[in-house]
């Protein structure tokens, strides 16, 4: 417990030998609080991979000084596709470079962390109905694509 107190800023985990991951849809989500536990996530981060985002807000990261724009990062970030069902490109932002791939999850997966209204409403109903949540991903699975 005393380790997890110590963790309540992001600085704090490389001293416990410890690691954190978060998780938003915008670059701009950890900056929202100026000099917040969130900033300080991203800044302290090695290692941040990006989905797909609009390119005006890739525009406004670079803009703001959250993306280093140095070897055209962003024009990368740019080209970045999803296939809805499919596969989703993410580029991995390290300390030797930016790379991208290719994320691919199973259809388990890619329903139980869906961010579909419809099916995120169908979860959510089954699991306030008490049935199994692997049941009910197999429904949205045989019912199939709803993308």
């Amino acid at each position: 417990a005393s380790k997890i107190r110590h963790c309540s800023r992001p600085r704090n985990f490389a001293q416990v030998m410890s690691s954190y991951m978060t998780i938003t849809q915008n670059v701009s989500d950890y900056f929202k609080v100026k000099k917040g536990p969130a900033e300080a996530a991203y800044q302290n981060s090695d290692f941040v991979l990006l989905l797909r985002q609009k390119d005006e807000s890739v525009d406004a990261a670079v803009l703001e000084g959250h993306i280093n724009n140095s070897d055209s990062k962003a024009e990368v970030l740019k080209t970045l596709e999803t296939e809805q069902g499919k596969f989703s490109e993410v580029a991995l932002n390290t300390p030797d470079g930016m790379a991208v791939a290719r994320l691919v999850v199973d259809q388990v997966t890619e329903k139980i962390y869906s961010t579909k209204a419809q099916e995120v409403a169908f979860l959510r109903q089954a699991e306030k109905e008490g049935k199994d949540i692997f049941e009910a991903v197999d429904k949205l699975i045989k019912r199939g694509n709803t993308r």
